[in-house]
């Protein structure tokens, strides 16, 4: 078995990292585009390369780290490539001098080793770019919204598998033998072994994320995996992955690449994540979202997730929820899909459980959340009264459309019209009542009001 093979791991003198609560990493990015041939993908390829290094920017922790990146638009190579510009010596292992990738060590300790010049570089094949490339269209990069068509490749995944080898998967040895050509190896290197033929990452985290050594591909040492019949088989669809990235597809960040991080230095975050927001949206379709500092993509469910009627104390059915993750800015949105979406009039509470959320690094959600909220429909201005107020939300938009529960739309579908002028007439001069132990007040407006001339002035246009 490979773990029964496994060499015992180097011990280096790697400077202590100081752990923080927050991370701060400022990507500044310049593109270089040789007569500006290409100006077309100029925004896409900012965009999505700061969306990119802000997603590995999360699992950090930094020294406010300020770190410039140029992408070279060029012809020499034949897809992508990514690195740092330089690499700082950190220590010795064994006669041999241990070094750094420039971006990851300033983010580590705040010095910058080369001042004003670029950082790291990215380099696109420009035709590469056009012929293959997909850019999704949503407004974040990173929340990846769109369809990878199947004739294309996802550009973000590309470029996020390009800065991993700007922080991490970068060395000094041959790609297909394996050797060192001086006297010189990256913290990466420090963790390569040779079995037969093959070779293998054996950082301790690693080796523990995956359950024994970890293939590297062979003949493109710097990623993961390989075709049959050689191991890492499993590894094809990683994001660090050296076989091939797929047509239609899309590549994610895995324990695997994590382990790999924290196995090289990076320092990564121990802080519990939190909620830094959460909101009760009646204007769309009702939705709860909470929006946290780290991503917990990973393990958040409806498990963790109980909604519950107050009045009647009645716990919602999870299979009446679902639960969507907006990767791009950390929101998850609760909907509830039974009625066409829509929840009936009164008192609500959603509960976030902390017992099971994590972020990505495992660190456990710091609390758990509450949020109470309430749904009463005709009451367009949200204040638990149905009264001429909202009547005059609605007939403002009367005939409408594109339009929200606070200008009258209130079945949801886009349009004012009479449907949502039948809910207003049945609601109209009903309060919802506080839930205990608030004492509700009586009505303040009597359901006679519906005789006045404004509201007989739009009955008679519906007639």
């Amino acid at each position: 078995m490979l773990a029964a093979q496994q060499m015992a791991v180097k011990q280096s003198n790697l400077e202590a990292l100081e752990q923080r609560a927050l991370f701060s990493v400022t990507w500044n990015i310049t593109l270089n585009d040789p007569g500006e041939l290409y100006s077309a993908y100029h925004s896409k390829l900012v965009s999505f390369a700061q969306a990119a290094g802000n997603d590995w920017a999360k699992l950090l922790t930094s020294s406010n780290a300020s770190i410039e990146l140029q992408i070279n638009l060029v012809d020499n190579i034949s897809t992508a490539a990514g690195d740092s510009a330089t690499t700082v010596q950190i220590g010795q292992v064994e006669g041999l001098n241990l070094r750094e990738q420039g971006v990851t060590y300033e983010i580590r300790t705040g010095n910058d080793p080369n001042g004003v010049a670029v950082d790291a570089q990215l380099n696109i094949n420009a035709q590469y770019m056009v012929d293959e490339l997909y850019f999704d269209p949503g407004s974040n990069p990173a929340s990846r919204t769109g369809s990878v068509p199947g004739n294309k490749t996802d550009a973000y995944s590309t470029i996020l598998h390009e800065f991993g080898h700007i922080l991490a998967w970068n060395g000094f040895r041959d790609y297909s033998s394996g050797a060192l050509a001086g006297n010189d190896e990256s913290t990466f290197d420090q963790f390569v072994t040779q079995i037969a033929t093959d070779f293998f990452f054996i950082g301790p985290r690693a080796t523990d994320a995956y359950g024994g050594n970890v293939p590297l591909t062979h003949g493109n040492l710097y990623h993961l995996g390989n075709d049959d019949p050689r191991p890492g088989t499993d590894l094809i669809a990683q994001l660090m992955n050296g076989v091939a990235f797929f047509f239609g597809t899309k590549y994610d960040f895995s324990p695997l690449d994590i382990a790999i991080i924290q196995d090289i230095g990076l320092p990564t975050r121990t802080a519990a994540p939190l909620v830094s927001a959460q909101d009760f949206d009646y204007l769309a379709k009702p939705s709860v979202s909470w929006t946290f500092n780290a991503p917990v993509r990973w393990e958040l469910s409806i498990a963790d997730i109980t909604l519950t009627r107050r009045d009647s104390n009645t716990i919602i059915p999870s299979n009446n929820l679902s639960l969507a993750y907006d990767r791009g800015t950390d929101t998850a949105r609760l909907t509830y899909t039974a009625n066409n979406g829509i929840l009936g009039d009164g008192d609500y509470r959603a509960t976030l459980s902390n017992a099971a959320v994590r972020d990505l690094l495992g660190n456990q959600l710091d609390q758990t959340y509450t949020l109470d909220f309430f749904v009463f429909a005709g009451d367009a201005n949200h204040d638990r009264v149905v009264d001429t107020r909202d009547f005059n939300a609605l007939a403002g938009q009367f005939g409408g459309t594109n339009q929200n529960f606070a200008q009258g739309d209130f079945n949801y579908d886009g349009l004012v019209n009479s449907m949502d002028f039948n809910i207003f007439t049945g609601q109209y001069g009903h309060r919802l009542s506080l839930p205990a132990p608030a004492i509700a007040t009586p009505p303040i407006f009597a359901v006679a009001a519906l005789n006045s001339p404004d509201i007989k002035d739009v009955m008679g246009m519906i007639a």
